[in-house]
């Protein structure tokens, strides 16, 4: 990311590269992952990011949505901050139980947690049953990552990330292998560490 000041203006040269959608959902959609980046970040920006991939969960082509995304992140990555919140079940975007830490960008089924919990994003209206995800490679090369948790009930699974075995089956474990990575969480979530 470059910065910098040209007769008292900022210019900014950085990119910003959505983690994640629900697939199913376009970026206009009410509980997507695209109208929550537009609404809580891009729109708030008084200087607007170089460059801005956001994932489209209802392209009529997921599998090309999947290869953009990928050359997107080739093309201007690696990422020098992936800022990610932890799943109920040791996610990490939609990277769910099992993924193969290997991977890239990629279509993925919700796990059994992940579909109990979007009730709290969609109620009734919704009920995806993929999402497609920044792969834990990419995540991996990122310079830093920026884990987030709040609330007691991440205690447990933010416990096993920090302090457990690195297991795909929490796959936020996978970051105590990275050598820059941070966990910003309230006292409450980081109750058990």
């Amino acid at each position: 990311m470059s910065i910098w000041s040209t007769e008292g203006k900022w210019i900014f040269r950085a990119h910003y590269v959505s983690l994640d959608e629900w697939v199913g959902l376009s970026n206009t959609d009410e509980g997507s992952c695209g109208l929550f980046n537009q609404e809580n970040l891009l729109s708030k920006l008084n200087t607007p990011f170089a460059g801005v991939h956001i994932i489209d969960g209802a392209a009529v082509d997921m599998e090309a949505e999947r290869k953009a995304l990928d050359q997107y992140i080739a093309t201007f990555g690696p990422l020098d901050v992936s800022v990610l919140g932890i799943g109920m079940n040791g996610h990490l975007g939609f990277n769910e139980n099992g993924v193969d830490f290997d991977l890239d960008a990629h279509i993925i089924p919700l796990s059994d947690t992940t579909l109990g919990v979007m009730s709290k994003y969609f109620g009734d209206k919704f009920h995806p049953t993929q999402g497609i995800s920044q792969g834990i490679r990419q995540i991996m090369a990122a310079k830093t990552v920026v884990l987030i948790a709040n609330g007691a009930h991440k205690a447990e699974i933010l416990r096993k990330a920090v302090r457990g075995p690195v297991t795909n089956e929490v796959p936020a474990s996978v970051l105590q292998t990275h050598p820059n990575c941070y966990v910003v969480a309230d006292q409450a979530a980081a109750a058990q560490l």
